[in-house]
């Protein structure tokens, strides 16, 4: 318990940075062969590096303005106080329910209420 404190402690201390999941207002994935993802966690091809400017896919990515509209996120992530600096691990919802939006599966809040802690 002591541990999960921490990492929430931890967590909820970068909560007024913004950055919490950088991805998609701080950070982008360049993979080996050029392909744009948002984050490592998150396989949706943006684009190519190689075949595309970069700041053009980071300013017209349809993916990116769908993942920085908070009010687009649902479920638990939709109503948590927390929605607008936080917004869950995207690419765990995406991968769990193909749903980029859903809510994240692993938040420490939906596993807090879900064991009773």
């Amino acid at each position: 318990m002591k541990q999960l404190f921490l990492v929430l402690k931890y967590r909820f201390s970068l909560i007024k940075y913004d950055f919490t999941a950088g991805m998609p207002k701080g950070y982008l994935t360049v993979l080996p062969n050029g392909d744009l993802i948002p984050c490592m966690l998150l396989q949706a091809k943006l684009g190519n590096v190689r075949e595309e400017n970069i700041t053009r896919m980071w300013n017209n990515s349809p993916i990116l303005s769908k993942l920085r509209d908070r009010s687009l996120l649902e479920g638990e992530c939709g109503r948590c106080v927390y929605r607008d600096k936080c917004a869950g691990c995207r690419g765990r919802a995406y991968e769990e329910t193909g749903n980029i939006n859903a809510a994240d599966p692993g938040c420490w809040f939906n596993i807090e209420e879900q064991q009773g802690i």
